[in-house]
């Protein structure tokens, strides 16, 4: 699980860069579709192995009552960064939707936030397994 921790930070640093170099004027450094792939691959390798791994090794449905520990093991510090991240990836999206979603642009960005924030999230569940597996039996 720890692969699924450095992979999604490193995904999550992924999609802030491709953002970053959205948001700069002229080109991208990378063509578009490479940027966006880069961090969407990341965030698709490691999300499933997070939600197996919480769901016993079982596809289907995921109970709250299996993933509630998990959220639970955080430390209450990553639960502002995590709200702060998913606050500003609503207001990414809400900006990107005033004119209709009719920019390309601001839909990649869109794209690409969504993508760090499944990122993020990833690596705090993978935080949570983790610090759950370290903690001592009863």
């Amino acid at each position: 699980m720890r692969w699924v921790l450095r992979a999604a930070l490193i995904g999550f640093a992924l999609g802030i860069a491709v953002i970053a170099d959205m948001l700069r004027p002229g080109a991208t450094l990378l063509p578009v579709q490479l940027e966006l792939a880069l961090p969407a691959v990341v965030a698709f390798a490691t999300f499933a192995p997070v939600l197996w791994t919480i769901n016993d090794q079982q596809l289907g449905r995921i109970p709250w009552q299996r993933t509630k520990p998990v959220v639970m093991a955080l430390p209450r510090a990553l639960w502002l960064v995590m709200g702060v991240l998913f606050l500003a990836t609503m207001l990414n999206l809400s900006l990107t939707f005033v004119d209709g979603g009719q920019d390309p642009e601001a839909l990649t960005r869109a794209f690409a936030g969504n993508v760090a924030w499944i990122n993020a999230a990833t690596a705090a569940l993978a935080c949570g397994i983790l610090r759950l597996r370290a903690q001592p039996a009863l």
